[in-house]
């Protein structure tokens, strides 16, 4: 991952700093310190690891929990077109998002999506509002490459945490998890919920 390649640059230019200092002292004060110091830098990027894998798990069930507020009914009325706002299945939706964002103020963006016969990635909704510099209209594409994960996660109907993913918009951790059709048992759309990659290591690194 991009992140732990900066903090591995990082954590190579203080050793390097370390190593110049250190051939003024004895070689057994300088075997001690070194391994003193490789160990805690070990340890330190061992704890980022396990704490974002901790972080991803938390997001994973978070999603779903939050996922589980969307009716199925109300999707399945939607067409993922702009005749959408017309139907107040829609606006219910809205306002049902925008509460979800109040209960997960860390995910930019919640949104439901779906995949053209084409393959073309689309929103049905998102949580933003009109006015919003972010705000996607009923049926608005999603123009950046899809990862390859998201897509066959969707397809799937599979839960996951993606990321950091790079797109027009900035850099995300991308959670989704299937909206099921209680009749058929299968997936209707998929749940995403976004946070931005700043937001996810200031709280991974503090």
């Amino acid at each position: 991952m991009k992140f732990f390649s900066v903090l591995y640059r990082g954590f190579a230019g203080i050793i390097s700093r370390c190593l110049s200092f250190l051939r003024c002292i004895s070689p057994a004060r300088t075997l001690v310190l070194v391994a003193t110091a490789v160990g805690g830098l070990i340890y330190a990027g061992l704890m980022v690891r396990y704490k974002d894998f901790a972080m991803r798990q938390e997001m994973v069930l978070q999603t779903q929990l939050l996922a589980s507020a969307i009716p199925d009914s109300l999707v399945s009325a939607l067409s993922g077109t702009s005749e959408d706002l017309a139907r107040p299945e829609y606006y219910r939706l809205k306002s049902i998002l925008h509460r979800l964002r109040q209960h997960a103020p860390q995910c930019y963006f919640i949104y439901l999506a779906g995949e053209r016969p084409d393959g073309t990635i689309f929103f049905y909704i998102k949580n933003t509002s009109p006015g919003s510099p972010d705000y996607s209209p009923p049926g608005t594409v999603y123009e950046d490459e899809p990862s390859q994960e998201y897509v066959a996660a969707a397809r799937r109907g599979d839960t996951l945490i993606n990321g950091p993913i790079k797109d027009s918009r900035g850099t995300w951790l991308a959670a989704q998890t299937p909206i099921i059709n209680a009749r058929t048992g299968q997936p209707i759309c998929t749940f995403g919920a976004d946070i931005a990659a700043a937001d996810w290591y200031g709280k991974l690194i503090y």
